[in-house]
Protein backbone atom coordinates (compact mmCIF):
# COMPACT_ATOMS: atom_id res chain seq x y z
CA UNK A 1 0.00 0.00 0.00
CA UNK A 2 1.64 3.15 -0.62
CA UNK A 3 1.23 6.59 0.88
CA UNK A 4 -1.90 7.41 -1.47
CA UNK A 5 -4.00 5.15 0.88
CA UNK A 6 -2.17 5.83 4.13
CA UNK A 7 -2.94 9.70 4.03
CA UNK A 8 -6.50 10.46 5.42
CA UNK A 9 -8.75 12.94 3.25
CA UNK A 10 -8.96 15.15 6.33
CA UNK A 11 -5.06 14.99 6.35
CA UNK A 12 -5.30 16.39 3.08
CA UNK A 13 -7.46 19.21 3.23
CA UNK A 14 -5.96 20.06 6.59
CA UNK A 15 -2.46 20.37 4.76
CA UNK A 16 -4.11 22.54 2.14
CA UNK A 17 -5.56 25.04 4.19
CA UNK A 18 -2.66 25.10 6.07
CA UNK A 19 -0.20 26.02 2.72
CA UNK A 20 -3.37 28.26 1.22
CA UNK A 21 -4.17 25.72 -1.47
CA UNK A 22 -0.37 25.97 -2.31
CA UNK A 23 -0.63 22.00 -3.48
CA UNK A 24 2.94 21.44 -3.54
CA UNK A 25 3.89 23.09 0.01
CA UNK A 26 0.83 20.71 0.94
CA UNK A 27 2.25 17.78 -0.99
CA UNK A 28 5.76 18.21 0.49
CA UNK A 29 3.88 18.64 4.28
CA UNK A 30 2.31 15.77 3.85
CA UNK A 31 5.38 13.97 1.87
CA UNK A 32 3.25 12.61 -1.23
CA UNK A 33 3.70 13.67 -4.45
CA UNK A 34 1.08 16.31 -5.85
CA UNK A 35 -0.62 14.58 -8.18
CA UNK A 36 -1.92 12.25 -5.44
CA UNK A 37 -3.79 15.44 -4.23
CA UNK A 38 -5.11 16.20 -7.49
CA UNK A 39 -6.39 12.05 -7.35
CA UNK A 40 -8.15 11.90 -4.58
CA UNK A 41 -9.46 15.29 -4.95
CA UNK A 42 -11.08 14.11 -8.38
CA UNK A 43 -12.57 11.39 -6.05
CA UNK A 44 -13.59 13.22 -2.86
CA UNK A 45 -15.98 16.84 -3.34
CA UNK A 46 -14.75 18.29 0.56
CA UNK A 47 -11.22 18.13 -0.38
CA UNK A 48 -11.99 19.85 -3.54
CA UNK A 49 -13.88 22.59 -2.44
CA UNK A 50 -10.85 23.04 0.29
CA UNK A 51 -8.20 23.27 -2.31
CA UNK A 52 -10.76 25.92 -4.42
CA UNK A 53 -11.67 27.94 -1.11
CA UNK A 54 -7.91 27.94 -0.20
CA UNK A 55 -7.55 29.27 -3.39
CA UNK A 56 -10.23 32.24 -3.16
CA UNK A 57 -8.82 33.33 0.19
CA UNK A 58 -5.54 33.58 -0.92
CA UNK A 59 -6.60 35.43 -3.85
CA UNK A 60 -8.46 37.81 -1.11
CA UNK A 61 -5.30 38.40 0.42
CA UNK A 62 -3.60 39.21 -2.72
CA UNK A 63 -6.29 41.24 -3.80
CA UNK A 64 -6.03 43.04 -0.57
CA UNK A 65 -1.57 43.64 -0.93
CA UNK A 66 -2.86 45.36 -4.16
CA UNK A 67 -5.51 47.48 -2.70
CA UNK A 68 -2.71 48.76 0.13
CA UNK A 69 -0.26 49.30 -2.38
CA UNK A 70 -2.64 51.67 -4.35
CA UNK A 71 -3.64 53.42 -1.58
CA UNK A 72 0.07 53.94 -0.39
CA UNK A 73 0.51 55.43 -3.80
CA UNK A 74 2.61 52.73 -5.32
CA UNK A 75 3.30 53.62 -9.01
CA UNK A 76 3.21 49.81 -9.95
CA UNK A 77 -0.46 49.44 -8.66
CA UNK A 78 -1.89 51.94 -9.43
CA UNK A 79 -0.82 50.94 -13.43
CA UNK A 80 -1.85 47.73 -12.54
CA UNK A 81 -5.03 48.23 -10.75
CA UNK A 82 -5.91 50.83 -13.78
CA UNK A 83 -4.96 48.10 -16.51
CA UNK A 84 -7.20 45.17 -15.43
CA UNK A 85 -9.77 46.76 -13.86
CA UNK A 86 -10.41 50.12 -15.42
CA UNK A 87 -11.21 48.80 -18.80
CA UNK A 88 -14.33 50.07 -19.12
CA UNK A 89 -12.83 53.37 -18.49
CA UNK A 90 -10.49 53.30 -21.09
CA UNK A 91 -7.48 52.38 -19.34
CA UNK A 92 -6.03 49.77 -21.82
CA UNK A 93 -3.02 49.23 -23.49
CA UNK A 94 -3.23 50.30 -27.08
CA UNK A 95 -1.08 48.82 -29.27
CA UNK A 96 0.17 51.01 -32.50
CA UNK A 97 -0.67 49.13 -35.77
CA UNK A 98 1.46 50.45 -38.83
CA UNK A 99 -0.50 50.33 -41.78
CA UNK A 100 1.35 48.47 -44.45
CA UNK A 101 0.92 48.66 -47.99
CA UNK A 102 0.67 45.59 -49.98
CA UNK A 103 0.94 45.50 -54.25
CA UNK A 104 -0.56 42.51 -55.87
CA UNK A 105 0.60 42.05 -59.41
CA UNK A 106 -1.54 39.54 -61.53
CA UNK A 107 -0.78 38.03 -64.43
CA UNK A 108 -3.01 36.99 -66.80
CA UNK A 109 -2.74 33.16 -67.60
CA UNK A 110 -4.06 33.63 -70.94
CA UNK A 111 -1.79 35.99 -72.13
CA UNK A 112 1.18 33.63 -70.78
CA UNK A 113 -0.48 30.81 -73.18
CA UNK A 114 0.09 33.10 -76.01
CA UNK A 115 2.99 34.39 -75.72
CA UNK A 116 4.65 30.96 -75.31
CA UNK A 117 3.42 29.62 -78.17
CA UNK A 118 3.56 32.40 -80.70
Amino acid sequence: MGKYNRVKTAEMIEAVRLCDGNLTAAANYLQVARSTIYRRSEKNRKLAKAMDESKESMLDVAEGKLHEAVRAGDAWAICFYLKTQGKRRGYVERQEIQPVQIEMIYEDADEDKKTNQG
